[in-house]
């Protein structure tokens, strides 16, 4: 996502990037063994595809022409931050508060949990692919 935001509009990403990402949400089930085994498995994958991809973003990108002429171009096609469909996937009550927060192209779901505020999830502010 940062990529197609960081260069032009018709510059692919290198295919091991794509398959980076794509890898993110490919696991055999049967080999994970617990929560803790699925995010552990989740945040390495997405640890290795952040490193990746700072390879291919140069450091001021978000400073550039491009960038800023991506990010105007994005429109978001109605509300995406669905917090009920959120609470119904996570099990969570309504005693529970969320707040959402919107950067760039990805809301930030966030709880209270001892005091402080946590993301707890995140999803893409658009239904469509970027």
């Amino acid at each position: 996502m940062d990529y197609r935001f960081t260069h032009p509009q018709d510059a692919d990403p290198p295919a091991a990037l794509s398959a980076e990402y794509e890898s993110i949400f490919s696991n055999d089930p049967a080999q994970i063994k617990s929560g803790q085994d699925l995010d552990q498995k989740f945040t390495n994958k997405l640890n290795h595809m952040v490193d990746q991809m700072r390879k291919e973003i140069p450091p001021n990108a978000f400073e550039s022409e491009t960038y800023k002429r991506n990010l105007a171009r994005f429109k978001e096609e109605g509300e995406t931050a669905d917090v009920a469909q959120m609470r119904a996937d996570f099990g969570l009550g309504t005693y529970v508060s969320v707040y959402v927060v919107k950067r760039e192209f990805i809301n930030y779901f966030l709880i209270e949990e001892n005091g402080a505020l946590k993301v707890f999830t995140i999803s893409l502010r658009t239904n469509k692919r970027l």
